[in-house]
């Protein structure tokens, strides 16, 4: 019985993108080579739709079009725009950060106002009016 040769790799990384190699040496006829080769492709992109399905898109055709559709939404909005919108919301988040910060502080003031003495408070009070 005859090994057969290891399998040569195409230049994908798609593990069953592989041409066979003859084991005994002789020619394997260029359309036997064709029907693999398109079976593979077809095993392939058949891999490919599945993983792709497994992401919550309908396949290969609607990545495609996602893609088109996203092409085209960006050449309508400028690399400009996008860095203009994006320096305004981190200007909007830090501001957001230094307020939840001065949150914080009151919360703690608050807490610390709290555990005092009532007559303490009473005094306080009192000699502010």
């Amino acid at each position: 019985m005859a090994m057969r040769a290891p399998r040569r790799r195409t230049g994908c990384n798609a593990p069953f993108l592989d041409t066979p190699q003859p084991s005994d040496g002789t020619e394997v006829s260029m359309l036997e080579q064709m029907r693999r080769h398109t079976e593979d492709i077809i095993r392939y992109y058949g891999e490919i739709s599945r993983r792709i399905a497994g992401s919550g898109v309908e396949g290969i055709p609607h990545v495609l079009e996602l893609a088109k559709q996203i092409e085209t939404a960006m050449t309508d909005v400028g690399a400009e725009e996008l860095a203009w919108i994006g320096a305004e919301i981190k200007q909007l988040l830090d501001q957001l950060v230094r307020m939840d910060a001065q949150l914080q502080q009151l919360r703690e003031l608050k807490v610390i106002l709290a555990q005092q003495p009532e007559s303490e408070q009473s005094r306080r009070r009192s000699s502010s009016l």
